[in-house]
């Protein structure tokens, strides 16, 4: 291997000496560097490129691999600093995958009895109860030391967690005994950890995880030790313990990270959210007919028509469009997200090589590029689209000049058009109503969940039967927009409208025996709507869902939880609080005010 690797094996060492991040630095770069067979200073854009796609396709994850690419970055800056002559980092911000966001796995309560019951161990009893009721990591364990210990009340642990931080966690009544039982039988060692093997040395991650299979084995259970700690901070939003306390308990540095778990708190949000929604009246279904009463075609294409997009663009600009919107993707819907690209880069580029006859990357400038938007806003298109348009272009120019290739810098920095910020486009109670009553229990069905549960319209598509729990009255969203998954809850009207749908396919939503094209809940309210003189998108349905929901009491976080926003200023968008809901929380919270004060002047 090349030398430079082993200098940086040793200075990992020395930056990172209380942490596990030099063994994983360096077994990245050695599975990179064996991929790629060549010594740093050949490495190039197009070779990370490569390694991604390859990754992606033997199944590792996004967060592996960007972890694999921030070895990479570190490589590169330490060789910026010994070197006289740096290198210039092949990994870039574009090689940056989007990380999924999956809800963590619970266990449940007979998993977690059937478990205890086969683990006889004393010191095993103790660990595996720490990740449980204290929410501990697996390395936390490993890491606790006698010193760590404070059995008077309140009983306490000092926890050094990732990062060197430190916490301190609290222990309940069983977890006490159960450790108290194993400090009781510990054997001498002149090792100060909690947790040793039978040969009195600390116990190893790896040991750790080790033992917890052997258990679950005997048990026939499969869990792991993380989903221990998962499961503690589900209980403890179930609780109703305030966010910041799990947080601190947790020991997560930002709140959003906590948050997941009011996800996994089922009861506290479904009642937050049954309370909501019982306030919202619904009609029932017109008529009995499962399907359209018109018929119509909305085919779904099995692959992007590329020849049709990049027809009478010169042969310079089709193989990089190409190139670039046939990259490596995690999105659930690939093939429209690539629709999508083309159909926003073509147009502009198709643009520009009509009127102003450009013949390589550099004639793109911001003068051409203020033409085209000047000429699309005369036209009626809103300056957030071409915002859209404006972001694809730059992506792509930036992959031309990653490439190899020379662009127009300048265009690089052109700013976004200024937007407005109108008041959300929702529809009242009284139009969904009217829509409710003209839809057929096929639309019925997908519109409620649109409305009452904030589905989005790639996720009605996508939605299968496994997905959804009746009994428990919830849906499982699976790695939506932004690889973010939640769970969503069904109010009556729509889990009874889900019951009456026949189970033909694994998707719920099918037309001509085929899953729903990208263009059919369009289509079909704006068919609905023309009936009842209503102009409606699919997703004005959505920002209705969060607005009913905040008129009708529910907090802001629970909304925010149900949508699935990662920001709750993006709630806030979506959400307008009706003119009479502030008068009447300003009439309840001026009343205490008056009440406080006439209180105190008694005194």
């Amino acid at each position: 291997m090349y030398p430079e690797l082993t200098q940086f094996k040793n200075w990992l060492k020395c930056q990172y000496s209380n942490s596990s991040a030099s063994v994983h630095y360096s077994s990245d770069l050695a599975l990179f560097f064996s991929f790629v067979k060549k010594p740093p200073s050949k490495i190039t854009p197009q070779d990370v490129d490569r390694y991604i796609s390859r990754s992606l396709r033997q199944g590792h994850r996004s967060s592996t691999i960007n972890r694999r690419l921030s070895a990479l970055r570190t490589f590169y800056y330490f060789l910026s600093i010994i070197c006289d002559s740096p290198l210039t980092c092949p990994a870039l911000p574009r090689h940056r995958l989007r990380k999924a966001h999956p809800l963590p796995h619970v266990i449940s309560d007979a998993d977690i009895q059937t478990l205890f019951a086969y683990i006889d161990s004393p010191r095993d009893t103790a660990m595996f109860l720490l990740m449980l009721e204290c929410g501990l990591r697996v390395g936390e364990v490993h890491h606790l030391s006698m010193d760590d210990i404070f059995l008077e009340n309140p009983s306490h642990l000092i926890v050094h967690g990732k990062g060197g931080k430190q916490r301190i966690v609290y222990l309940s009544p069983p977890t006490q005994e159960a450790l108290q039982g194993w400090l009781n039988n510990r054997p001498v060692s002149n090792d100060r950890a909690v947790f040793i093997s039978e040969h009195g040395k600390r116990l190893t991650v790896a040991g750790i995880q080790y033992l917890l299979r052997g258990h679950c084995e005997k048990a026939g259970v499969k869990l792991t030790a993380h989903q221990l700690r998962h499961t503690f901070g589900s209980r403890m939003a179930e609780a109703h313990l305030p966010l910041t306390s799990l947080q601190s308990l947790l020991g997560h540095k930002d709140i959003r990270t906590t948050q997941i778990y009011i996800h996994l708190s089922g009861g506290y949000l479904q009642a937050e959210y049954d309370h909501a929604i019982s306030r919202i009246g619904t009609p029932r279904p017109a008529g009995n007919s499962n399907n359209n009463t018109k018929s119509q075609y909305f085919p779904e294409a099995k692959a992007v028509d590329f020849i049709g997009y990049l027809d009478k663009l010169p042969g310079w600009l089709a193989e990089p469009i190409g190139a670039y919107c046939s990259r490596y993707s995690l999105v659930k819907d690939p093939i429209q997200q690539t629709r999508n690209r083309l159909s926003q880069l073509t147009s502009v580029l198709r643009f520009l090589v009509s009127y102003y006859a450009i013949t390589c990357s550099t004639d793109i400038t911001p003068k051409l590029w203020f033409a085209f938007a000047e000429t699309r806003l005369k036209s009626g298109i809103k300056p957030a689209s071409l915002n859209t348009t404006l972001r694809i272009l730059q992506t792509f120019l930036k992959f031309v000049s990653d490439s190899g290739h020379p662009v127009c810098e300048r265009m690089l920095e052109v700013r976004p058009l200024k937007t407005s910020e109108p008041l959300p486009r929702a529809i009242t109670e009284a139009q969904l109503n009217r829509l409710l009553k003209l839809a057929n229990p096929f639309d019925y069905a997908w519109i409620l969940l649109m409305a009452h549960s904030g589905l989005r319209t790639c996720e009605i598509r996508n939605l299968r039967w496994q997905d959804v729990d009746l009994r428990r009255r919830t849906v499982h969203i699976e790695e939506s927009k932004g690889l973010r998954s939640r769970i969503v809850f069904l109010s009556t009207p729509t889990l009874n409208a889900l019951g009456q749908l026949p189970k033909t396919s694994e998707w719920i939503f099918t037309y001509n025996k085929q899953p729903l094209s990208s263009r059919y809940c369009q289509s079909r309210l704006k068919t609905i709507g023309k009936k009842c003189d209503l102009q409606v998108t699919p997703h004005q349905l959505r920002r209705t869902c969060a607005t009913m929901l905040l008129n009708a009491g529910m907090s802001i976080f629970g909304v925010q939880a149900i949508l699935g926003h990662k920001y709750v200023d993006t709630t806030l968008r979506y959400a307008r609080v009706h003119d009479s809901v502030v008068a009447k929380d300003y009439q309840q919270a001026i009343k205490a005010v008056t009440q406080k004060k006439s209180a105190r002047s008694l005194l």
